[in-house]
């Protein structure tokens, strides 16, 4: 069996762990659940306003032209599932002073876990084909299932984090925007667009 065959093999194991899975995927990503993530998802941005607040008052941190929420590929293949909230002046990525937190966002990625689990057991029937990070790959691709849940649940707390009287005190620039993507990637802009023309006071 060549290495290519062996692959293709994996991948149609994968296809099978992910129909196994797919209904209990389903009954995890409830109305309840997202909104639960929600609430905690603004509890963590409240406590993140408070950092910025306290790095402005140090007068080290410019006002915030950008904050991202973003998850980073290399920790989704090390099974750290967690997303990062970075605030970037006008400059960016240009922007060297380092303003970040994390939300712990493993009960989203529960599935994706147990889908690794099983296609690592799957995988040792090649193993003198195939490397872990063969199956790591595949894991990659599964979790943008699970990036976009992340998406959809940052863009749906958006109305009660623009809303938080700590972000208002936040020193934003003039172009301020909240946006939601892969990390230093592409990224969609969750703040204003979508807001049903809501501006938030300054």
């Amino acid at each position: 069996m060549s290495k290519e065959e062996a692959r293709d093999l994996l991948r149609k194991d994968a296809k099978k762990i992910e129909e196994h899975l797919a209904e209990k995927t389903r009954s995890q990503f409830t109305h309840e659940s997202m909104d639960r993530w929600a609430g905690q998802l603004c509890i963590c941005f409240e406590e993140y306003c408070k950092h910025i607040i306290q790095m402005q008052n140090k007068n080290t941190k410019d006002p915030i032209a950008f904050i991202h929420f973003s998850w980073l590929r290399t920790n989704i293949m090390r099974r750290d599932y967690k997303l990062r909230i970075d605030s970037y002046s006008k400059d960016w990525y240009l922007d060297r002073v380092e303003c970040t937190c994390e939300y712990d966002a493993t009960e989203i990625y529960a599935c994706l876990d147990e889908f690794g689990n099983q296609l690592e057991l799957e995988r040792r029937k090649y193993v003198h084909r195939l490397s872990a990070a063969d199956a790591k790959m595949i894991v990659l691709e599964e979790s943008i299932k699970y990036n976009i849940v992340v998406a959809i649940l940052v863009t749906g707390a958006m109305r009660q984090i623009i809303q938080l009287p700590i972000l208002k005190q936040v020193l934003k620039d003039k172009t301020f925007s909240i946006r939601v993507g892969e990390f230093h990637d592409k990224s969609v802009e969750v703040y204003p667009r979508g807001q049903n023309g809501s501006r938030m006071e300054n």
